[in-house]
């Protein structure tokens, strides 16, 4: 099924504000008659972002880099419907950072609430088949994770998910938490998964989702890892569950280590460091059988602006495998049309991707900096056919400072002013399979606005306050 359309649509049972704001969404190419032609009737129209969604709070000074699960299950005859969101109250990607000033000094909190509208909860601990109501879901274990991104929900509505951050225990083996929910989300059992890799692997994060092989059994993620001998030089591979989470092995690398993220060594200005590498990933099974990889590369720029200047750039690239993730292809540039920085040949920029799949056959892909971005693939194959929201500025969530000309647009901690404001770190929850929220922030949790001002005469267009903001999406098959 290649024709589809998007539109938003004002869910009752979530009380979401979606006015449509007619943006226009920019197919790729793909000339009449290809394979995956551009469908008839598109391109369809997306909602304006809503801000209000959950704004700063003094008690929680800190909302940013979101993820977020829906669930919905039958009850008596009733369809009930649950959000779970997670957002950190620590530094950038930190788990575990005494020295920083947080909410209860945690870096993660799990809430959850029955519709927009309602009141949050927060998440409990059961201990022993017993529910603790005193003691929060993210007070039990300090440093296990920075997000809920890794979440499986099982044909019984059982909710299992994995901490993205793992440890080391004296004995020298590698676990995550592993946490389980019966109840949808209000409390949480704990235990630790134990994790298998090869020698001269140190394990980086699991990041991001929890996906179904195309075998209906074994459970995927992403996670990337160093060899020794490097410091920071990440690989991304793909880890495999076959018992719901509680061992996970290592079931193949989808993008190898490498001193230069593949095809930018012809790039002015790219240097070799040993930060170079592949991070954040997220996995997806195809319409046509494979597994499909979109993965993070980080690569280090020398600017000659005024002074030469050392920055990093992230890019988007992907990658596929036709045996179950034991053996995958050459990550290529991942090139969406119409974001940067749009020069034939190059990857977009891109950081924290996630695939999700869409009723239809089709793929979505949800990735941020600079900005937040949705992407959708018609053929749902994870091919080069992506198509991108082309949404002007003015609608899109875009809070990116705006520098006086002249300026080389490089942060003084080593980022671009684009890739500055919003994390670009997107939630996403499916609410049918067509229909999806998702979130985003306004500010990065550190870095973002503040702790570095921009130049003077800067200005952030949505201020430097910690929200969250929601979008609404409808996706309709033809």
């Amino acid at each position: 099924m290649h024709g589809v359309a998007v539109r938003t649509r004002l869910l009752a049972p979530l009380g979401v504000l979606a006015a449509v704001a007619g943006i226009v969404l920019i197919p790729s190419g793909g000339a009449t008659g290809a394979p995956n032609a551009v469908p008839p009737g598109w391109p369809p129209t997306v909602s304006t972002a809503n801000p209000n969604w959950m704004p700063a709070a003094a008690g929680n000074p800190r909302r940013a880099m979101p993820s977020l699960h829906i669930t919905t299950w039958n009850e008596n005859g009733a369809t009930k419907r649950r959000q779970l969101l997670s957002h950190s109250d620590h530094r950038d990607g930190s788990a575990d950072d005494p020295g920083t000033p947080t909410l209860d000094h945690k870096s993660m909190r799990l809430l959850w609430r029955d519709g927009d509208g309602e009141a949050w909860h927060v998440a409990r601990r059961k201990v022993n088949g017993q529910i603790d109501w005193s003691t929060a879901l993210h007070d039990t274990e300090p440093g296990a994770s920075s997000s809920f991104a890794n979440v499986h929900e099982t044909a019984d509505g059982t909710l299992i998910a994995i901490s993205s951050h793992l440890r080391k225990k004296p004995d020298g083996r590698w676990v995550a938490i592993r946490w389980e929910s019966t109840d949808h989300g209000i409390s949480w059992t704990l235990s630790e998964s134990a994790m298998t890799f090869g020698k001269g692997v140190t394990p980086g994060i699991v990041y991001q989702g929890l996906s179904l092989a195309p075998d209906g059994r074994t459970l995927l993620a992403p996670m990337y890892y160093r060899n020794e001998g490097t410091y920071m030089r990440w690989a991304q591979s793909v880890i495999a569950s076959t018992d719901l989470g509680r061992t996970w092995a290592v079931r193949g690398v989808a993008a190898p280590a490498s001193p230069w993220c593949p095809g930018l060594d012809k790039v002015a200005g790219a240097v070799v460091r040993d930060w170079n590498g592949f991070t954040e990933a997220t996995v997806a099974a195809t319409k046509d059988g494979r597994l499909v990889n979109v993965s993070r590369c980080d690569q280090f720029f020398l600017s000659a602006h005024t002074s030469p200047r050392e920055h990093v750039r992230s890019y988007l690239y992907r990658s596929h495998s036709a045996d179950g993730g034991a053996t995958w292809s050459k990550p290529v540039p991942l090139d969406v049309p119409n974001t940067a920085p749009g020069t034939a040949g190059l990857p977009s920029y891109g950081v924290s991707p996630k695939l999700v799949r869409l009723g239809g056959d089709s793929l979505m892909l949800a990735f941020g900096r600079p900005g937040n971005t949705l992407a959708f693939n018609h053929s749902g194959n994870g091919d080069e056919w992506w198509t991108l929201e082309g949404w002007p500025k003015s609608k899109r969530w875009d809070n990116a400072p705006i520098v006086p000309a002249g300026d080389d647009g490089i942060a003084p901690e080593g980022r671009l002013w684009s890739h500055h404001g919003s994390s670009g770190y997107l939630g996403v929850g499916k609410l049918s399979p067509f229909q999806f929220m998702v979130v985003g922030d306004n500010c990065q949790a550190d870095w973002g606005c503040t702790q570095y001002p921009p130049p003077p005469g800067s200005r952030f267009p949505h201020g430097t306050g910690y929200l969250l903001w929601n979008l609404l999406v409808s996706y309709v098959p033809r």
